[in-house]
């Protein structure tokens, strides 16, 4: 990760939350602005992109790769490298690299993800109504950019996206959500595999003090 992909991403927690959702839903069936056939050209991607999972679990990442990446390239071609679905579809690949074991491979997928969604944060106001469901869905986009990461141990790229993931799930639920109970705990994970029992602490004692009975939600 950049130098510029770090300071895009840590400002998000300066100008705020907004925009459309990172992850798209699977089940879209019509995207607004697309011709009936580019649609159908679409929903041939989100097919293929489901064969390619079937494929991953399975063990056949050189098939499954295939589909994804061209489904990904149809998806850039229709909509534009922005788009949320186009996203998707490149998270995708980065998930094959990632069940294959190519830890580097999938992490500078991630990195593109994490790039273009921290730079739409960047662009947008915080008055969007889609905030809400923006911040949620970029919490699970910094927290799985993070896995390779933690693979690789390179704790110190890992951290930093657990830290905007925590920030912007917190802008959207709330301090005291069960949510982010479970975001602290995977954090907490990473600084006790990296060897730092202090910070893995208090985010566990914060985590543990949300599950007790009467904290807020």
């Amino acid at each position: 990760m950049t130098k510029l992909q770090r300071l895009l991403i840590l400002g998000i927690c300066a100008i705020g939350l907004g925009g459309t959702p990172i992850l798209a839903d699977a089940a879209v069936a019509r995207i607004p602005g697309l011709s009936s056939a580019q649609n159908e050209e679409f929903d041939r991607t989100t097919e293929a992109i489901r064969q390619s999972v079937e494929l991953t679990e399975q063990r056949r990442f050189e098939e499954a790769r295939s589909l994804a990446e061209e489904a990904f390239v149809t998806r850039g071609n229709l909509l534009g490298i922005e788009h949320p679905e186009v996203l998707s579809a490149l998270s995708n690949i980065a998930n094959i690299y990632y069940a294959e074991g190519d830890y580097g491979s999938a992490a500078a997928l991630y990195d593109r993800v994490v790039m273009v969604t921290a730079t739409n944060f960047v662009a947008l106001g915080p008055e969007s109504p889609n905030r809400r469901q923006a911040a949620i869905d970029s919490n699970r986009v910094f927290r799985a950019a993070a896995e390779p990461y933690i693979a690789l141990q390179d704790y110190e790229n890992a951290i930093e996206l657990y830290k905007v993931a925590l920030s912007v799930q917190e802008e959207a639920l709330g301090t005291s959500h069960p949510e982010v109970a479970d975001t602290l705990e995977e954090f907490a994970a990473v600084y006790r595999v990296q060897g730092d029992d202090a910070a893995a602490l208090l985010l566990e004692e914060r985590a543990l003090s949300i599950r007790q009975p009467g904290a807020e939600n």
